[in-house]
């Protein structure tokens, strides 16, 4: 988690969109955030997927590694955690608890940043991508589903059911890039690479690839909103961080089991591609 945070701060440029290209669902809520390929992007990337899966297999593994931190932090009064504990203090929350929050909201951050090359419709780039922000979002309601992370910001709640929103938007996306890779030929595609071909493989029986995205978003939701005191608490705190009625609207239809309502894509962005 550290080193993960110490590589988010080394991208250097980073510039906040409009959300006038997001969906009418998700606009003005949030601001994606693109960012250059840079070498700490990609040390980004290999936390998120290695801590996902953990997260996915078994959520105590990474309470276990914020309490190790945390201990660290008592040992160094230079430690970056200091500054956070300041930042948390009205909250009244542990040290651990403030960790497990900035983790949480670092992940998020990670997951929802999108790259130039993204913005720029690089086919392979929308893939990564669209997986980076699928196994974020069931990491993340893993952790929050098996109480590894308490979750008190509403921002980072919003943020988060943002996040939760979008992966549901490119679900079929996210499948046709699955059913182009399970069509790639051995010989001309991947150019007879044994190692690529057997990762592949092992994809095809991934829980990320097989799981029912919609309903890990609701029981997220739910989770979420049962940590703020119920649903209407839940939308309060939504509405307390920017959130939009049609925001909210389109959370209380998920929760509700009913999937998303009906949205026109008139924006020119991914968002709106990505439905496939």
């Amino acid at each position: 988690a550290a080193a993960a945070a110490a590589a988010a701060s080394n991208i250097k440029t980073q510039t906040n969109i409009t959300s006038s290209s997001l969906s009418p669902s998700l606009a003005p809520s949030t601001a994606m955030t693109i960012g250059p390929i840079e070498k700490a992007g990609n040390v980004i990337e290999c936390f998120i997927e290695v801590l996902s899966r953990m997260a996915i297999l078994s959520p105590s593994h990474i309470a276990s590694l914020i309490a190790a931190v945390v201990a660290d932090s008592e040992q160094d009064p230079h430690h970056f955690l200091h500054h956070l504990y300041a930042t948390y203090s009205p909250l009244s929350i542990s040290p651990v608890a403030v960790a497990g929050e900035a983790l949480l909201d670092l992940w998020v951050s990670s997951a929802s940043t999108r790259l130039m090359e993204e913005i720029l419709g690089v086919k392979m780039m929308l893939t990564i991508a669209r997986c980076r922000r699928r196994m974020s979002a069931l990491a993340l309601g893993s952790l929050i589903g098996g109480r590894a992370i308490g979750l008190t910001s509403p921002l980072t709640a919003l943020r988060l059911s943002v996040l939760l929103l979008h992966v549901i938007t490119e679900a079929d996306a996210y499948t046709a890039d699955q059913m182009e890779l399970d069509g790639l030929d051995f010989n001309s595609d991947l150019s007879r690479d044994y190692v690529l071909a057997r990762r592949l493989e092992l994809m095809r029986r991934d829980p990320i690839r097989v799981c029912d995205v919609l309903q890990c978003a609701r029981a997220t939701l739910l989770q979420m909103a049962a940590g703020f005191g119920g649903n209407e608490q839940f939308a309060e705190a939504i509405s307390a961080a920017g959130g939009s009625d049609r925001l909210k609207e389109q959370l209380a239809s998920v929760m509700a089991g009913n999937g998303l309502l009906p949205v026109s894509f008139s924006g020119k962005g991914e968002e709106g591609r990505g439905r496939g």
